[in-house]
């Protein structure tokens, strides 16, 4: 029920896209869960042919004495040619920023070494 005063949201959910009832969208990469890594993205309609878009991404691997994690973050602005924002084909800009750490546990002073790379 939805009181005047009250907000309401309403969702549909179909395999790893959420709509929420209005210009928004989720979207989970449920699949890359199953090998360390995890993606939500967030995606509002801002016009009829422009809606814009944040991911973000972490991973995690570990193999024996050394791990492999990562932040990545990606805003991206759309543009849908048809005028139909969040559904169908669409043109994107897009910046990323990952950051990458690769640690090893296994050294003679068991002192961590740890590398970091941006990119």
């Amino acid at each position: 029920m939805c009181n005047p005063g009250n907000a309401s949201i309403t969702h549909v959910c179909t395999g790893k896209t959420c709509r929420f009832g209005g210009p928004n969208v989720v979207n989970v990469n449920t699949l890359s869960l199953l090998v360390g890594t995890g993606s939500l993205f967030y995606e509002r309609k801002l016009s009829d042919n422009l809606s814009g878009q944040m991911g973000v991404g972490y991973l995690s691997y570990k193999i024996e004495d050394s791990k492999f994690s990562g932040l990545i973050l990606t805003p991206e602005v759309r543009f849908y040619p048809k005028s139909n924002a969040i559904d169908g084909f669409y043109l994107a800009p897009y910046f990323r920023y990952q950051n990458f750490k690769l640690e090893n546990t296994e050294t003679n002073d068991k002192e961590p070494m740890q590398i970091t790379v941006v990119v």
